[in-house]
């Protein structure tokens, strides 16, 4: 018995130890694999280059996530003095879109700015804010163009209504009949928009 011991001991101390990463990666496969749900998982540390991959390549809707890719345009504009973060913007009753956020709750001739609707659309996912924003940028097609140039390349915005909410996916191909029959023109001349001033 004691020798059965010492030899288990001795094998234990001879394995491999796992490195932080492998124990990451080995976490994240048991979460991914105890949830029934489909996942996609890319994690990258800054500091070392290290990288984990877990069906990361996988095509999926992104959801809310491509707000962030909204946001990255709004700013270059601003940047390129299209508009300001201190233009203004008064809520009118048609850009109210159901779902997340809480610029539809408030009463019409509400005004904010650019800033406002930036920060409501990522602290509370605001709908309202998202359509709006999508108009003053020019539409899906001005995000997907800077998507474009900045190298994500299969992501993206597509303006559809679904269950009376913004729904936003990731595609492959611009040209997908999806991409095409549901998209939803949000363009205007630029420095024009509805309830918005400078």
């Amino acid at each position: 018995m004691k020798t059965f011991v010492a030899l288990a001991a001795f094998l234990m101390f001879q394995a491999p130890q796992q490195t932080p990463l492998q124990r990451l990666e080995a976490s994240i496969l048991l979460t991914t694999r105890s949830v029934n749900a489909t996942w996609g998982t890319y994690v990258k540390s800054l500091e070392t280059g290290e990288e984990i991959a877990v069906d990361a390549d996988r095509q999926m809707e992104t959801m809310s996530t491509i707000k962030i890719s909204l946001m990255v345009e709004v700013f270059e504009q601003i940047k390129a003095g299209t508009f300001k973060l201190t233009d203004k913007y008064t809520f009118i009753e048609r850009d109210s879109q159901p779902g997340t956020g809480t610029i539809q709750r408030l009463d019409p001739g509400a005004v904010m700015d650019v800033k406002d609707l930036i920060t409501m659309m990522i602290i509370v996912s605001d709908n309202t804010a998202t359509e709006v924003l999508y108009r003053m940028v020019g539409g899906p097609d001005a995000v997907n163009a800077r998507m474009q140039t900045l190298g994500l390349k299969t992501t993206r915005a597509m303006n559809v209504r679904h269950a009376g909410s913004l729904r936003f996916a990731q595609r492959p191909r611009p040209s997908s009949s999806i991409a095409t029959a549901n998209r939803r023109s949000v363009s205007r001349p630029r420095g024009k928009w509805d309830g918005c001033s400078r």
